[in-house]
């Protein structure tokens, strides 16, 4: 995973629970990744897949920024 090959590398990953970059800016990702991350929602139980979806909807491209700044995706649903 880059994540590992980055931190092998003496470089830190600044992506952390409650930093709440990435829900605030468009991230590119590539195919793969995309694909990785919709099995992780469709694994997820309903009414978090459900919260989810309902806060993408609509917003692709990405022309709302979140009203808060704190992420709440927890460190191990991020793979970072």
């Amino acid at each position: 995973m880059a994540a590992d090959k980055t931190e092998s590398d003496g470089q830190k990953i600044s992506c952390r629970e409650g930093c709440g970059a990435c829900c605030r800016q468009i991230v590119p990702v590539a195919e793969a990744e995309a694909v990785y991350i919709a099995e992780l929602v469709a694994d997820l139980p309903a009414p978090r897949q459900a919260y989810i979806r309902q806060r993408f909807q609509g917003r692709w491209p990405l022309s709302a920024r979140s009203s808060s700044s704190a992420c709440t995706t927890p460190r191990s649903a991020m793979n970072c």
